[in-house]
């Protein structure tokens, strides 16, 4: 045979509705004739066999075996995908002239890698198909234009069919497989968001596709329960389409245009139009391509006989010729303008209309055929309403199938808020300010660490406290960004410091300031600085222990983490259970600490108010613990994205520090900054004056007031209350001793509390008093000086762990009951140290409201001296009485 023969390879005699091997015979062969004899090239028809015809599997297994038997293949547009490994580039084979002239839309589903793998002889186009006299029978004047419009004619038709008794038309007839015609409906229905985009891409996995997808989906679902989609759509390829389109048993039917166009009604009586699909005009885009293998015959033509063949093929004058033999579309555009061809195809306005969409061929290469039947199948699961999952899941998964056989990153790159991001950039300036305020507190506490109220807090530890803040900060920052190794296996240890820095020793100073109230007159530090730092030290190696063993194990380290929709790069350990173990020890560890804070938090919230740390620290923990609840809530909320779930954190992150911050040191470092540069007088520095010149205070004698001079002195700096001395000068004003049984000596400021039971006691407020002793009435008064609270720093405070317990009725003492012999009262007793009382009679759940007071006598008796003779056997002699209930605790209104 000789070399100018050309071999063609067809479609089998009846594919598409099409007699190919009549219409080559009538239409092509006559103008091959004329070519060959001016081209010096011959052409040989051949088809494929009509058993295997349209087989992808039977060509490629052809084109894959050897050298090709045929020098050019007329196949579908969807084949080259396939085909492409064993195709010769149409660049390298057709004239230049060829790819230039040709549509480059229409070029698209065969370009792959710059490279176009066939050159277009036919076109087709998905359209709808409408029943004209059905929507002039009902009144409706256009065909639709949308989904919503197309399902509400449907909803006027089919009922009133059905009431007519006509059940054997249905809606909406469109094919329903799980194949490649499935894909192009669905780039039909989710137009303009192409499944995959010629860039390797896929558009469909923006938020607005996706929620397109379930919109359809869902539509078309409720439109097959309700029998608007017809249930013979199921399992319909075109060719069953086709049959019951032209028995006019549907109002509407999705066909291919061409082809549909070839349709006739027959004996039925209907007319049918055809339009656009609605929402948009697409049509997905069919046809036939000439394809060149890579490997030919070796007596076959040249490469040049073969291209110069194609372009005569593809050229004006055989498209026109092949389109008015056959009614086929013509890939050249131009022709779509001609009035003879327009006229004999009748639908060129429509055609002209159409948004063509191609379906992924080449873009997903050897796998489109994987594509086309996770897309199919998917679809079809939606659109009937079952599958696994959710639909939005099941959308998201086909997205990710097609994602793993096409090798795309689906996802794109990490999302993780960054410093240009303005949610980096807010956080990021809120931190950097947190920690210039931490850095000038620390700068302050050093200026002033010699002021009373900040020596009486231990500078020292005000220090770590600051330091475990400023780490806090730092967790913020380290947060922002695409973390690293060095990032991620930082995050814990500088979170966890931050907690136990902080949180632990503020609550080793509130349980000093507890125990220091608790034993008001011990003459001992109760809990020195070395041991603090020695229990922080034990606690904080607690922390480092299992921080050490969960970074020496399995470290943190950056992990690509994909969500549905988006990527980030968070910080993970390799094991996941590991992982969790650990996690769950720094929680249960970190909820013991917290549980401890917020117990002694509480115990101490009414402390003497010169200790306001003790508040400080109670306000701080409480606030700490809500929000640190909220932020382990938010680590275990789905749905939250990045962005948010960072903000969340973030701001619950700096919440907490900058409360802890501005509580604790803001009011102590306030006030000592105005004090230190003589703004204000510092009460340390008043209390000193006092101490030369005397206080004076009003006591209840006779009708008249007394004069007294007292000297106190307690510190509490350093965990104890300190020692008291109290010298009072009594009567007539002289400001000499007198030895006088009825002198009183003025012992100290203390705190009581009162409840009507024991146990309520431990919740009862504290309120400052002042007890007053009277050796030879044996008789305490207790002048309440601040009911609203507690007194000033030098008040014991003191509770029932070691103390006397004294249930008393409340009564009304005369006013000459202090400077009499006698008082009146409800009776007398006598007390163990001797002598006698008056007043009322001490009793113990006699059923009336008692007033319970607490007062520490225990350990300091020595230590207080008195302007009478025998001072301290009569003190020792008041104690006693007081343990037998001898002495009367009188309760007097605070002076005005």
């Amino acid at each position: 045979m000789s070399q100018s023969t050309v071999r063609i390879n067809l479609p089998g005699p009846n594919v598409a509705a099409h007699n190919w091997t009549l219409a080559v015979n009538t239409v092509l062969q006559p103008l091959a004739q004329a070519w060959s004899a001016q081209s010096g090239i011959n052409i040989e028809w051949s088809y494929r066999d009509a058993a295997d015809a349209d087989t992808l599997a039977a060509v490629r297994t052809t084109l894959s075996s050897g050298p090709a038997p045929n020098d050019i293949y007329l196949v579908d547009v969807t084949w080259p995908s396939t085909l492409q490994p064993f195709l010769a580039a149409a660049n390298t084979t057709v004239p230049a002239g060829v790819l230039t002239r040709n549509n480059q839309q229409f070029l698209s589903p065969v370009v792959a890698d710059g490279k176009v793998f066939g050159i277009p002889f036919t076109v087709d186009f998905g359209a709808l198909f409408y029943r004209t006299d059905l929507l002039q029978r009902f009144n409706i004047a256009n065909p639709p234009k949308t989904w919503d419009e197309l399902d509400a004619t449907l909803n006027t038709i089919i009922p009133a069919l059905r009431n007519a008794g006509d059940v054997t038309v249905s809606g909406y007839l469109t094919p329903l497989t799980a194949d490649d015609l499935m894909v192009a409906i669905v780039q039909e229905w989710i137009y303009p968001h192409p499944i995959v985009s010629s860039n390797r891409t896929l558009p469909g996995w923006t938020q607005p596709a996706l929620g397109l997808w379930q919109s359809r989906a869902d539509r078309f679902s409720k439109m097959l329960q309700s029998g608007r989609l017809s249930a013979f759509a199921i399992g319909a390829d075109n060719v069953y389409i086709a049959g019951r389109w032209a028995k006019g048993t549907s109002v509407y039917a999705r066909h291919w245009l061409s082809e549909g166009a070839r349709i006739t009604m027959g004996s039925s009586g209907a007319t049918w139009a055809v339009t656009t699909m609605p929402d948009g005009s697409a049509g997905s885009m069919g046809g036939y391509y000439f394809t060149v293998p890579s490997s030919r015959r070796a007596n076959g033509p040249s490469t040049d006989a073969v291209g110069r063949t194609i372009d005569w093929l593809n050229s004006q004058a055989v498209q026109r010729a092949w389109s008015m033999g056959t009614k086929m579309i013509p890939s050249d555009k131009s022709l779509w303008n001609d009035v003879n061809i327009c006229n004999n195809l009748g639908f060129c306005s429509v055609l002209n209309s159409i948004q063509p969409v191609v379906r992924p061929t080449l873009e997903s290469g050897l796998g489109y055929s994987t594509v086309s039947l996770a897309v199919a199948s998917t679809w079809l699961n939606l659109v009937m309403g079952r599958g696994s999952g959710p639909p939005l899941a099941q959308i998201s998964d086909v997205h990710k199938r097609i994602a793993t056989v096409l090798e795309i990153d689906l996802l794109g790159p990490p999302v993780n808020v960054t410093g240009a991001d303005p949610l980096g950039v807010f956080f990021t300036a809120m931190a950097v300010i947190g920690l210039i305020l931490s850095f000038l507190t620390l700068g302050m506490l050093f200026v002033l660490r010699k002021r009373p109220k900040i020596k009486r807090s231990s500078p020292v530890f005000m220090a770590v406290m600051v330091l475990g803040l400023m780490l806090g900060y730092v967790s913020v920052l380290i947060d922002v960004g695409i973390p690293n190794a060095i990032v991620c296996a930082a995050r814990p240890w500088v979170l966890a410091f931050a907690m136990v820095l902080t949180v632990t020793t503020a609550t080793l100073k509130n349980v000093r300031i507890y125990l220091i109230f608790q034993h008001p007159f011990a003459k001992r530090k109760l809990w020195s600085n070395k041991a603090l730092f020695t229990t922080l030290a034990f606690l904080v190696s607690i922390e480092v222990a299992i921080l050490g063993a969960w970074t020496g194990l399995d470290a943190p380290v950056p992990t690509d983490v994909q969500m549905d929709t988006y990527r980030f790069t968070g910080c993970m350990s390799k094991s996941a259970s590991l992982e969790s173990g650990f996690t769950l020890a720094l929680y249960v560890y970190h909820a013991v600490m917290l549980a401890i804070s917020v117990w002694v938090a509480a115990k101490t919230w009414s402390t003497n108010k010169e200790y306001s740390e003790a508040r400080s620290i109670t306000t701080s923990t409480y606030v700490l613990t809500v929000l640190a609840l909220f932020a382990i809530l938010i680590g275990y909320v789905q749905g939250l994205g990045v962005g948010a779930r960072f903000a969340l954190i973030a701001a619950v992150k700096l919440v907490v520090v900058t409360v802890f911050l501005l509580l604790f040191f803001g009011p102590k470092l306030w006030y000592e900054a105005r004090a230190y540069f003589g703004l204000v007088q510092a009460k340390d520095d008043s209390k000193k004056q006092s101490k030369r010149a005397g206080p004076t205070s009003t006591m209840l004698r006779g009708n008249a007031p007394e004069k007294q001079t007292a000297t106190t002195d307690t510190s509490g700096t350093g965990g104890t209350a300190g020692n008291a001395t109290s010298t009072t000068a009594l009567g007539g004003g002289t400001g000499t001793v007198a030895n006088n049984d009825n002198m009183h000596c003025a012992i100290t400021d203390m705190s009581v509390r009162s409840a009507k039971s024991e146990w309520r006691l431990q919740l009862a407020p504290w309120r400052s008093a002042r007890a007053i002793l009277y050796p030879s009435l044996k008789l305490i008064v207790l002048e309440y000086t601040d009911p609203a609270g507690m007194s000033k720093f030098e008040a014991a405070i003191v509770t029932p762990d070691s103390l006397n317990t004294i249930y008393m009725r409340e009564f009304t003492m005369a006013e000459g009951m202090i400077s009499g012999s006698q008082a009146t009262g409800q009776g007398s007793q006598s007390g163990a140290g001797g002598g006698s009382s008056t007043g009322a009679t001490s009793s113990r759940n006699n059923g009336e409201t008692p007033l319970v007071i607490v007062v520490n006598m225990g350990g300091e008796v020595h230590e207080w001296t008195c302007a009478t003779n025998n001072a301290t056997k009569a003190w020792a002699d008041a104690v006693n009485a007081i343990k037998h209930n001898a002495i009367h605790l009188i309760k007097l209104p605070m002076p005005t």
